[in-house]
């Protein structure tokens, strides 16, 4: 990522240069709302997590190509565990809930005059808001909090994760429409000692003002 954002840096003075002063608003301020799909990885369980994303982002344009993009979102991620109970092996769902700031390097390619292709790439760090256990025993469903006495299980407050995906962009006037896929890999183990990380595929509506 460091690489990455240090090329995108680095060649982003030329490209200014070469585009002129015509370009769009450098500073561009937008909203997000996405559906994701969840997972833990490795994957014991059978069950994803369907949830959503919802918040902002703000986006420094260096000339028509690159931009910095930084975000505050609302995110739920998960999946499901297989515990040993009184009764037999049980799927047990966790739900997490998360205020994520991503870090992002974007490249809008030039192709089309409004709807341009965009392909992005980099990091997130996710502080930990809530989490659930679901489970079924015996037709019952059943919920607890992860910090509920007796769960015995303690997850990670925070998280990693690396970024990549693309998508479209139309543009009319100062103000655009997009919608990407998005590719999130946790780098970071939610319980300490346990090989276990967070996955999801996001699919994301955003519009900037």
């Amino acid at each position: 990522l460091t690489i990455l954002l240090g090329v995108l840096l680095g060649a982003a003075p030329s490209v200014a240069c070469g585009q002129g002063t015509s370009s769009p608003d450098r500073t561009i301020l937008g909203f997000e709302l996405g559906f994701s799909r969840a997972s833990f990885s490795p994957a014991l369980g059978t069950e994803d997590r369907e949830g959503g994303m919802i918040g902002g982002f703000i986006a420094e344009r260096f000339g028509t190509l690159f931009a910095l993009q930084g975000e505050l979102l609302f995110t739920k991620k998960g999946g499901s565990v297989p515990v040993e109970t009184q009764v037999g092996l049980v799927d047990v769902g966790v739900q997490l809930i998360y205020v994520e700031a991503p870090l992002l390097a974007r490249v809008t390619l030039p192709v089309g005059t409004h709807l341009r292709p965009v392909v992005f790439g980099g990091g997130s760090f996710a502080l930990s808001v809530g989490c659930e256990f679901q489970f079924e025993i015996q037709g019952t469903l059943n919920q607890a909090r992860c910090d509920q006495p007796g769960t015995g299980l303690e997850l990670s407050t925070t998280d990693w994760s690396g970024i990549f995906g693309g998508g479209v962009e139309y543009g009319w006037h100062r103000s655009a429409v997009r919608l990407e896929l998005r590719r999130l890999i946790g780098l970071k183990n939610l319980v300490e000692g346990v090989e276990q990380k967070n996955r999801a595929w996001v699919v994301l509506f955003g519009i900037n003002f």
